[in-house]
């Protein structure tokens, strides 16, 4: 669970993972990156290259000079997204799930449930709550639930969800 400002709105982010039958083989489909990300005292959020989905951040380098670097609490991941803030600076170890991401917007905007699918060539890995401007709260159990192939939204949630989706292919 994460607090993310985006647009304007305070989101509480919940990121579905899909862990479905991950074996030794999908070690092949992981990559691990370092990364310089910085804080200027406000979140800094990105999209780590390449990624359907992080697995991992470690700090290696702390840079900041004013701002300290605590792990799920100033630095950390969401899907494929890592971020910083309150002034963490530092190298980053990033891992992950190779893959792409799409974005899905979904909204439920008299109440009644809808069911939106995901591309049917995604092999999803993660699934996150981006943005959510409705006035009605968007909760995952309560007002939106995430499946392997769709996301569906009820009771006047509208929302953009992040579907991270794998890109190689075990055999």
């Amino acid at each position: 669970m994460a607090f993310l400002q985006t647009s304007g709105y305070l989101c509480l982010a919940f990121v579905v993972f899909m862990q479905i039958g991950e074996s030794q083989q999908a070690n092949k489909c992981r990559s691990c990156s370092t990364i310089e990300m910085e804080s200027t005292g406000e979140l800094f959020r990105e999209k780590v290259p390449g990624a359907a989905m992080v697995k991992s951040m470690e700090l290696k380098k702390l840079n900041s000079a004013h701002g300290t670097c605590v792990k799920d609490s100033t630095f950390g991941y969401l899907g494929p997204d890592a971020y910083v803030d309150q002034g963490c600076s530092g190298e980053f170890e990033i891992c992950y799930v190779e893959g792409r991401t799409e974005t899905i917007s979904c909204g439920s905007t008299d109440g009644t449930e809808v069911v939106c699918d995901f591309d049917q060539d995604c092999d999803v890995r993660s699934i996150a709550l981006h943005r959510a401007p409705s006035e009605a709260p968007c909760i995952e159990g309560f007002s939106y639930q995430a499946s392997k192939t769709a996301v569906t939204v009820r009771r006047h949630c509208e929302a953009t969800f992040i579907v991270g989706c794998r890109a190689c292919v075990l055999k």
